[in-house]
Order: C-alpha cells, then structure tokens, then sequence
C-alpha cells in the first residue's frame, strides 16, 4: 500500500509553471540577465513587436508583452484583455558600420541614401526600428531606398553589418554598444524620429508580479548598464 501511494504523489506531481514574457528582440539578452539572477520560472520569447503583438491578439499565451513601439502597444491593448499597461524604458538610433569599413566621413543623409552602399534596418513596413528610421528618412525628405536590406528584426539588421553583409546599418544605441564588430558612425538627432518608447503589458496577475520585478530600481539599473534609458 506504501509503494501504491509513493507512485501516485510521484506522478501527479505538479510541473511548475514557466511565465511567458514576449519581448522586443532588442531586450532579449538584459532581460533574461535579470530573470537568470532571480528565482522565477521563465519563458522568454523574443522577436518583432509587430510579429509578437499579432501572434498575443491571436491567442498566444503571453503574460507579460513588452513592446517596442506605441502602436503595437495599443494594438495589444484595444484588442486583449490586458490588466495593466506601464512605460518601461527609451533608446536611440545610430548608424553602424563594420570594423572594415573605411569611409565614415558621410552626412546621413548619404548615407541612408545609399550613395556609398547597402544599409540593413529593420524592416521598415511593420518593426519598430524600421518603423522609427523610416520617419527619418522622410524627414530627410529621402525617396524611398532601394539600397535598404530590410531585417526580420533589429538584432538581425545588426548581424548583416557584422558579417559584412552590408556596410552600413541602422540600430539601436543598445545592440550597437555590446558589438565588437561594428563602429558606430553618429547617433540619429531624435527630432527626425517618433520618441523611442518601450512599454510593458500585463495579462495575467503573474504578468503584473514579473513587471513589478522588472520596474524596480535594481532591475533598472542593470537595464541603464545595457544603454537604455529611463523614460
């Protein structure tokens, strides 16, 4: 009877349960630094704002969504149940080139043109920072770019310069800081740019307990480590 009673409590066992934080890709490493550090069950899945808003709307299991851009914030919000929604951190653009790359006496201007060849950003149609260089770029009255080699995602855009598969790149400050393959060329004036402006999403009340770890001061601190910016 013993033995009986030692299998069932061995087999019914609960699993714990791992939250689900859909982030912006640019977030993936200090994020999981920070979970990695603490005594909580999580499941990071990075990727396109854009691409994580849809795949929440239509049903993925998120608790916590951070994204990086307004719009696809309210997107989530108008179209979930979301029980909080809290702005969490700001960042900026640069133009990257890679570590072989020469002839860095351009304006931007040039270079976005892509007068002096092909520049890798985040595609423009639908992720944040593509989203956010392409106000640039119109700012600069700029017609649109043939020489832009657009990316699934900011990180992505950033591995093209590495490789050298472009010379040119547009990032965050963030991505380009923790790269020992690229240069960075200047940093975009934030007037020719929609306010960088990462927010965070709460559906379910362990999403609020894992925003509430990510909001506190410690937390910040490690993400300011990272290049980002308090709002």
């Amino acid at each position: 009877m013993l033995k009986k009673w030692l299998l069932l409590v061995f087999f019914y066992q609960p699993f714990a349960y791992s939250a689900q934080i859909y982030l912006a890709s640019s977030l993936s490493e200090p994020i999981g630094k920070l979970f990695n550090s603490a005594d909580y069950a999580v499941t990071l899945v990075p990727g396109p704002s854009s691409s994580l808003a849809r795949q929440i709307v239509q049903g993925a299991p998120a608790d916590l969504y951070i994204s990086a851009h307004p719009s696809w914030t309210t997107y989530v919000t108008e179209h979930t149940s979301a029980l909080k929604v809290e702005r969490f951190l700001t960042n900026k653009l640069v133009v990257i080139k890679g570590n072989k790359v020469e002839n860095d006496e351009l304006t931007l201007k040039e270079m976005l043109g892509g007068s002096h060849g092909l520049v890798a950003v985040a595609d423009p149609s639908h992720v944040p920072a593509g989203l956010y260089t392409d106000q640039v770029r119109r700012s600069l009255e700029l017609s649109p770019v043939s020489e832009w080699v657009p990316a699934r995602h900011v990180r992505q855009a950033l591995r093209y310069v590495e490789t050298g598969a472009t010379p040119y790149g547009v990032v965050y400050s963030t991505d380009a800081k923790h790269s020992d393959n690229v240069n960075v060329v200047l940093q975009i004036d934030a007037s020719l740019h929609q306010a960088i402006e990462y927010h965070i999403v709460s559906f379910t009340e362990k999403g609020n307990e894992l925003a509430h770890f990510l909001m506190r001061e410690e937390s910040k601190m490690v993400l300011m480590d990272y290049g980002f910016e308090l709002p």
